[in-house]
Formats: C-alpha cells, structure tokens, sequence
C-alpha cells in the first residue's frame, strides 16, 4: 500500500493494519513506525519540515540531487522512551542519533496524542523534555556539523541545539525561539554559576558544568542570536576558536569582560523572551510516501533497530538466534538477509553472515550493502584482531591475502552506490592497512568521504591522519577542530589536544601524532578505559 500524504489535510481510509510497522519517505527522511500510517506520516513530515526551517535559518542552499537512502536519516520509532534507553542499557535516555556516514539512524518512542490547533504542532506538556524536543535537539547536532562544521565549543553545540529543540511549527511556517522550559529547574539552580567556567575546555569541565552547558548554553546562544544587542560577537568567537585560540581566551577577546556578557545576559532573562516567526506565503507541505512493511520487514525491524544501535558482545550474541530464524523464515527478503548480516557480523559469525550478505545479493544486485559487508569481513580478516584489557571477543588472527578481497568488495560497492562514504572510507582503509602504497583512487575516496559526511568523526580522523602524513599540519588541524572541540571521552581529546600541541610547536613530534590518530575498522575498536572514564551522555 502506498500513499501519498500531504501534511493539510491528512486523512487515510479506516483500512485494516495487517501489520505494526510503516515506512515513511520523505526527501531527507525514512522512518520506521511501529504504529500506524498517519503517525508515520507526521514523523517523517514533521522532520522534514524541521530541515526546512534549519535550511531557511541558516541559509542552506537546496540540494542540487535528489538524495541517495544512503543520505538519508533513518529513524526507527516505537514503544516508550525505556524502551529506547534499553538499546543503550540507560534509563535516562528519551532518544537519541547516531551520525554515521552512510547509515545515520535515530530512534525515538512513539509520540502521546498531540492537540493541532491555529498554531500546528503543540507539545504536550510545555515542562517536559519530550520526545519531539529530543529529536530536534539531536536532528540540530547533525544538521550543524553536515552543513557547518567547525570546531564549537560544549555549550554552543547544546545552546544551538537547544534553541532549535524548541522550534514550533505552524501550519504555514515556523516560531524559532521559545523558552526551553524544560531547563527552568536547572537555570534556577545555578542563578549563581560563573559564566566564565562555560568557556573551559571539555576536560576540565566538571558535573555542574555538563548541566550549564544545556542550560546556560541555551540561554547564552538564545540571546546572541536573538536580542540585537552584542551583533557579531558570536561569530568573531567561533572564528577565534577555530584559528586554535583556547576557549577562554577567545570569549575574552570577542565578547570583552565576561562578568558584563553574565550581567547582560541575565537582564535578557528577565525579560519576555524575543524569537522568530517565519511564515510562507501558499506554502506547500513536504510530499510523504507511506507503506505497511512486509511480514518479513516487521520481523527484521525489532533486531535491526538493536544491531544498528550499537552492540556490546553479549546484545550481539543475543540476536544470533533471531538472526538465524530471518535467514530461514524469510530466505526470498532482502531486508531479512541483510539485518540478518549485521547481527551475524556483530557476532563475529562470519561465516554465517557471508553466506546472507551473498543471499542478499542474489536478491538485490543494486544494494551496495551486501558488498560493504562482505568487504569488512574480509577487512577484518586481513588485520586480524587481537584483544586488550578485559575483552571478551576471541583473537583473530591476521592474513593479508584478504586485503585484496576487500578492495574488491568496497569497489564493486562503490560503483553501486556512489554516494554512500561508507565503502569510499572503506576502501581508502582497506589498501591503508595492507601496508602497500596507497594508490590515488583510495586517496580520491577518503576525500570524497569525508566531503559527503562530514558529520562523521571517524572519516575526519582517517583524513587527518592522512594530512599528517603528508606534512599538511594546518589542513590537520582544521579538519581535526571538531574531534579536538567534542566534549565526549574528554580524556582522549585531552591527549589528543596536547599531542597536536607538541607538534605545532615541535615538527619532530609528529610520529606520536600519527600513532594516536592511526586509522583502524571502527568495529575492531577498543577503547581505552581511561580515555572513556568520564564521557557524558548528550
């Protein structure tokens, strides 16, 4: 069944549901709902009129394309917010993305019963953080770093995400500013919080500051943006910290005496916030295609949402057997035989998720998928593994004769999909780690990955590394601000910001560098306990 859905005026027939799950596609959007079509419907419309504001906002040009699904954000929607924090074993968490390029997914519960009056999309509790407000926060994150990446500072990336948490849609347009309510408690709490201390860098941040970087990042970017007062201001700062002057001092010389930004900043509070209203004339609601998934799709839906959430050993080892009942009860479905893939290659079952890659195949000679994954096996198989520290996984040992194999794989994936920067860092990885030359093509490729996904962190490692190597120091820097600026694991980014200082002011120290930034398959990582100790949850 499939429909085409305007946002005025949505009405669908009383149809029977012969199944839980829907497929909603817009231009930038696919949801998966385990609901109904018309939920679906919003989702996907509700989020593409999200990118449609931020577009407007921030002056992005319309895309010259049409968008490849592999440049889509997919969006798994279902049950309640525990259920969502089950995929990441929190209880804290109401939803949440993950910006991988290629395959940036988001999940999300099913939103309560909204009243629409003259004003479009109402939330239903104006003091909670709810499931919409999340999703624009974390869509605001993505948004910024695929279409303006920089080096920014914590409470900029939450203040900017914050203020775009809080868009209201309307019927003909948007309202950009409303109070973040849902941080009323907080900003109460720390009334008497040293605006100096948001300037810090992430390692040096403590408890508190975390919960001043959402609040008082909210506020601060709020009135920058908002009040008319201080114009420019934000923009020389941003431009300071990403000529690699530190945070504080930056503030200092952009925003002058900062105990006068607190005091300003707190008079803006007093007042009735001011914002935006943006209203198009005739406008015209996104197009939405609508679906009800095969049975064999509402089967895979529960165990991809998992897979692609991110998987420890034993969530990996949990979904074999699921695994293995898609590839026998649904031999003639694509999606059945790549979820089953992932779960299998999760699992280290290689084997057996070589033997669904290539059934997918079969069934789909145009899916880049099955040859992606056919290539990290063989990747993985080529640099072996050997465990660290208290890991579980098995030791793998090492055979080069598969390096070939997997520049094949991410190859043939390539010409398939050339959007997709998934099999281009691949590739560039698979002739990188096989210790030969790396030929231009791989080089063409790391290039062109990072440029389609920017948003990617492990895509500006890899090509930072590679500037590195090529003694391109400021080009490495530049590419690197994001990684160095991320307020997640700040004991790695602490090192990571010492190495390159070393190396900026001694050219020597380079191999160091180069050691820390080696690029390696994401799904081999093994992070140092150290390095994680202290990550905060966004």
């Amino acid at each position: 069944m499939k429909l085409k859905l305007a946002l005025a005026g949505l009405l669908l027939a009383a149809t029977p549901v012969h199944a839980e799950w829907y497929q909603a596609d817009t231009a930038h959007f696919r949801v998966y709902s385990d609901s109904n079509a018309e939920t679906a419907a919003e989702t996907a419309v509700m989020m593409e009129r999200l990118d449609e504001a931020m577009r407007f906002m921030l002056k992005v040009e319309p895309d010259e394309r049409e968008p490849e699904l592999s440049e889509k954000l997919t969006l798994f929607q279902f049950g309640t917010a525990r259920d969502i924090g089950r995929l990441v074993d929190s209880k804290s968490v109401a939803g949440f993305f993950i910006p991988r390029g290629g395959n940036t997914v988001a999940f999300s519960p099913l939103k309560e019963e909204r009243q629409r009056g003259s004003r479009g999309y109402n939330r239903s509790d104006d003091t909670d953080l709810s499931p919409e407000t999340v999703l624009f926060h974390e869509y605001a994150h993505y948004f910024m770093f695929r279409h303006a990446p920089a080096a920014y500072p914590y409470w900029y990336r939450e203040g900017f995400a914050e203020v775009y948490g809080t868009l209201e849609l309307t019927d003909d347009g948007f309202i950009m500013g409303a109070p973040a309510n849902h941080r009323a408690a907080t900003l109460k709490a720390l009334r008497a919080y040293d605006l100096e201390n948001l300037f810090q860098r992430p390692e040096k941040m403590r408890y508190r500051d975390v919960f001043a970087a959402y609040a008082q990042g909210w506020l601060l970017s709020h009135y920058l943006t908002f009040s008319g007062e201080r114009d420019g201001q934000l923009k020389a700062y941003l431009d300071l910290l990403n000529q690699r002057v530190p945070s504080l001092d930056a503030a200092r010389q952009a925003f002058g005496d900062l105990r006068d930004l607190q005091s300003d900043m707190r008079k803006y509070q007093s007042r009735r916030l001011s914002g935006k209203t943006v209203t198009f004339d005739g406008y015209q609601p996104p197009e939405v295609t609508v679906r009800e998934v095969s049975d064999a799709e509402a089967a895979s839906l529960p165990i991809r949402a998992q897979s692609q959430s991110g998987v420890t050993r034993e969530m990996a080892l949990d979904l074999v057997d699921d695994a293995r009942q898609l590839v026998a009860n649904y031999p003639d479905s694509v999606m059945a035989q790549l979820t089953a893939t992932e779960a299998l290659f999760d699992a280290r079952l290689y084997e057996e998720a070589t033997k669904a890659a290539q059934r997918a195949q079969q069934l789909d000679e145009k899916s880049a998928w099955p040859n992606i994954y056919l290539g990290r096996i063989a990747l993985t198989k080529a640099v072996g593994f050997e465990p660290v520290g208290e890991t579980e996984w098995p030791a793998i040992a090492a055979d080069p004769s598969y390096f070939e194999e997997a520049q094949k794989q991410f190859a043939l994936a390539n010409r398939k999909d050339p959007q997709n920067p998934a099999s281009l860092h691949e590739y560039y990885l698979a002739h990188r780690l096989s210790g030969n030359p790396v030929p231009e093509t791989a080089l063409i490729a790391l290039e062109n990955a990072y440029f389609n996904a920017q948003f990617d962190r492990s895509f500006r490692q890899t090509l930072g590394h590679l500037l590195l190597l090529e003694q391109r120091d400021t080009d490495a820097l530049s590419v690197l601000g994001p990684v160095i600026n991320d307020p997640h694991a700040p004991k790695r980014i602490d090192r990571l910001n010492k190495i390159l200082e070393e190396l900026e002011a001694d050219p020597s120290k380079r191999a160091e560098a180069l050691e820390f930034l080696s690029p390696e398959p994401d799904w081999l990582f093994q992070p140092d306990p150290e390095d994680e100790e202290g990550d905060d949850e966004d």
